[in-house]
């Protein structure tokens, strides 16, 4: 029930983004369209919640750990800013790191870099930016070349 409550959400926003900007239609990837536009859309749908989140807030996913949201990145505290985090990960409380938590995070994130250079190179002419409630919807994105695991077409 929270599954097909969660992917609704995600095809009433997809109907409400599509709808706006009808390129959206064609291919939901982002990665070829200039920031200008991109950041156009994300300001005029800014104010949507996460398709995953509960009406109090609360997401929904969080136990599961959604590809979507594993993808968004490592957050990172700069000058006590949180960055790369959704809304329900920038609500909870900053700790700071140790010096060698923070070399791990350094490592973490060069091999998430290194992981989605790689990824780029199986998945040419497929991109991997899209608006959130696409990720919810594994039917509307297309699996790598090659990709033969759990729900793949």
């Amino acid at each position: 029930m929270t599954r097909k409550g969660i992917e609704s959400r995600a095809r009433a926003q997809i109907a409400t983004f599509e709808l706006a900007c009808p390129r959206l239609t064609a291919s939901p990837f982002l990665d070829a369209w200039p920031d200008s536009e991109i950041d156009r859309l994300a300001s005029q749908f800014a104010e949507l919640p996460c398709p995953a989140l509960d009406t109090d807030g609360a997401c929904l996913g969080y136990p599961f750990r959604p590809l979507t949201c594993r993808t968004m990145g490592i957050p990172v505290e700069r000058d006590g800013l949180v960055e790369g985090a959704c809304d329900v990960q920038t609500t909870t409380p900053l700790i700071r790191l140790t010096p060698s938590l923070r070399e791990e995070e350094k490592q973490l994130a060069e091999q998430e870099a290194d992981d989605i250079a790689a990824l780029r190179e199986t998945r040419p002419g497929v991109g991997e930016e899209v608006l959130l409630a696409y990720g919810f919807l594994p039917d509307l994105i297309p699996p790598p070349p090659g990709y033969a695991g759990r729900g793949s077409r």
